[in-house]
């Protein structure tokens, strides 16, 4: 197939580390990371450290009409450095870094454009639960753990919920899924599933995850490889959450309850 990176394009927590540590190990292909993540700023996978150092040597490129020519050069740098195609993890809230001068907000921002006009392959990785994404997210701030390879102690750790903010974080989530879903509905390169239907209990990838990565990319022997990183939050989240009876009383009389049990 002709094309030189596959987007893996994601909201924060939906277990796209897990699935880059199982596509890293492809024979076809390497996790580029997370290049617009400000935090890896220096590091030798950030587009920013590489954007900088270029435009030190030529001002002009700092223009944002340049933003495709520096792209490109350099997806082609790390293949070339990492002797494979890159898949390359941006979270929803980080494509709007190489958008150009002239852009509208209701638009696909300028990477997804990109992808789009080239074909490259995009696996949308969604996670419907956004409670348990919610809950993720403040066990990770409370333990300062983002991603573990053992057991420890901060997977047992438990959090107290503010369902105000809960809420909104739902409304949120379902607003910002719901217009990236319908950016990337019938795209023949692109696949979607969600987390809840990415893994099986090994970590390995599921088959469903297994057919459709392989149908947009080509890639083959997935089935063989598994994750490195353990799950950070249980499917009981009564034994996760410590007013899970507050949580319950928010989320019972709305279309959301789904998510407490599943």
């Amino acid at each position: 197939m002709s094309f030189n990176y596959v987007l893996l394009l994601a909201r924060q927590r939906s277990g796209t580390s897990a699935l880059g540590s199982i596509l890293d190990k492809s024979a076809d292909a390497y996790y580029l990371g997370e290049p617009f993540n400000l935090k890896n700023f220096g590091k030798p996978r950030s587009f920013f450290s590489f954007k900088e150092r270029a435009v030190l040597e030529e001002p002009a490129l700092i223009r944002p009409d340049n933003n495709q020519k520096l792209w490109d050069i350099f997806i082609e740098e790390m293949n070339a450095k990492f002797e494979g195609k890159a898949f390359v993890d941006v979270k929803y809230n980080q494509t709007h870094h190489l958008n150009g001068e002239a852009y509208l907000p209701t638009n696909p921002p300028w990477l997804l454009a990109h992808a789009f006009g080239r074909k490259m392959p995009i696996i949308h990785l969604t996670r419907r639960n956004h409670l348990k994404n919610f809950v993720s997210v403040l066990k990770a701030k409370k333990s300062g753990v983002w991603h573990t390879k053992t057991k420890n102690d901060a997977l047992d750790l438990l959090v107290k919920v503010n369902t105000d903010d809960l809420m909104k974080h739902i409304r949120l989530c379902e607003n910002t899924l719901a217009l990236f879903n319908s950016w990337m509905e019938k795209r023949r390169h692109v696949f979607t599933i969600d987390y809840s239907e990415t893994f099986n209990a090994d970590g390995s990838l599921s088959p469903k995850a297994v057919e459709g990565i392989q149908r947009i990319t080509g890639f083959s022997g997935l089935e063989d490889l598994s994750a490195d990183f353990l799950k950070q939050t249980s499917d009981n989240l009564a034994n996760e959450i410590e007013n899970f009876a507050d949580v319950t009383e928010a989320l019972s009389p709305t279309k959301h309850a789904w998510m407490l049990t599943d």
